[in-house]
């Protein structure tokens, strides 16, 4: 604990162009940002995320439990289990599709980009189609996301996932 307060003081006492510089070392993706107070916090977490070893991947497949016969109750419940959050959705196809879709780790789930830019693996790469946009009309539209890697779902989007989930049920 002391070594990361002694470091979080060291970093606190560097000058932003240091700081600027040591973030771009230790996250590998350079930055203009002026907030000191943000910089250090980054820097900290980086490190404490590079120190943590990661988890190995086990051979073994991951067992993806069967949904198939259970209630909406009981999917809502499951939902709730493995995405950690309650759903308000009462479609059976839909739920099992999400539900297989979280268990396999390809839903990364957030109402806010900040939530999903939390997982390291999720590409930061900007979509210079909604930033235009949003230069030009002072707001993102509604189909588009500032991260090309993130997916805004309209209602439009979200009824073909639906009809998706139908034909593969």
């Amino acid at each position: 604990m002391s070594k990361v307060t002694m470091s979080e003081e060291s970093l606190k006492a560097l000058r932003l162009p240091e700081l600027q510089a040591k973030y771009a070392e230790i996250v590998g993706v350079p930055t203009r940002t002026p907030n000191k107070a943000w910089l250090v916090r980054q820097i900290l977490d980086a490190a404490k995320r590079r120190a943590t070893p990661a988890k190995k991947k086990s051979s073994a497949p991951k067992t993806i439990t069967a949904t198939k016969g259970l209630s909406v109750e009981e999917l809502q419940a499951r939902h709730r289990e493995i995405i950690g959050r309650p759903t308000g959705s009462t479609d059976v196809a839909y739920l099992r599709w999400r539900l297989r879709q979280a268990e396999r780790g390809l839903i990364r789930v957030g109402s806010e980009p900040r939530v999903v830019l939390q997982d390291p693996d999720v590409p930061r790469d900007v979509d210079p189609v909604a930033i235009d946009a949003f230069l030009v009309n002072q707001y993102v539209p509604h189909d588009l996301c500032a991260f090309a890697a993130l997916l805004a779902l309209t209602v439009l989007t979200l009824l073909a996932l639906l009809t998706l989930a139908r034909l593969l049920g």
